[in-house]
């Protein structure tokens, strides 16, 4: 399975930059669970409605989905951007003994069509104890313990979670790659 793991991916500027913005939003977010994604205990994502389509929210998408364009365009061979339709969005976990937030296995898509690649920013990471991707399964399963301003990238179809996070706070944003549609 390809793997991309590039840590210190934006720099610091830049990420503190993203997490500003994620910050100042007027998004809602909401539990995983609740808007039927892969997500337990208590992970969040945005919820639909104003502040997911904000113009700050369209200019964070921009950021991220050229950030990761740049790191793992060459390793899984990705078209032109023009050729591309990007679906970026932030999930935030806060740690919890009781009800620990994960991420069930899943592999990501829209409308039942997997992305060429997915991608994860680690935007930031406090004191955090679990938490670790899993991708794959059996002999080829590999796992891997993102740290704050890394990204992590693989092939879409591939079969990921999430293990218990027991403390700290993770705010990421994944990015996956799918082709448009109309384009050859």
């Amino acid at each position: 399975m390809k793997l991309l793991h590039h840590p210190a991916a934006v720099g610091r500027t830049r990420r503190t930059l993203i997490v500003e913005m994620l910050g100042s939003m007027d998004a809602q977010w909401a539990a995983s669970e609740d808007l039927g994604r892969a997500g337990a205990g208590t992970t969040a994502q945005l919820a639909p409605g104003p502040g997911y389509t904000s113009a700050g929210m369209m200019t964070l998408r921009r950021i991220v989905a050229s950030i990761c364009y740049e790191h793992v365009r060459e390793l899984f061979s990705l078209p032109a951007p023009d050729r591309l339709m990007p679906q970026v969005f932030p999930v935030a976990m806060t740690g919890s003994r009781d009800r620990p937030p994960h991420q069930r296995p899943h592999t990501d898509s829209n409308r039942g069509i997997h992305p060429l690649v997915t991608s994860v920013y680690y935007a930031r990471m406090q004191d955090t104890d679990g938490g670790a991707v899993i991708l794959g399964g059996g002999t080829a399963q590999r796992i891997v313990e993102p740290r704050e301003d890394d990204l992590i990238a693989f092939p879409g179809d591939t079969v990921h979670a999430v293990g218990n996070l027991y403390a700290g706070e993770r705010l990421s944003v994944v990015c996956n790659f799918y082709l448009s549609t109309g384009n050859s």
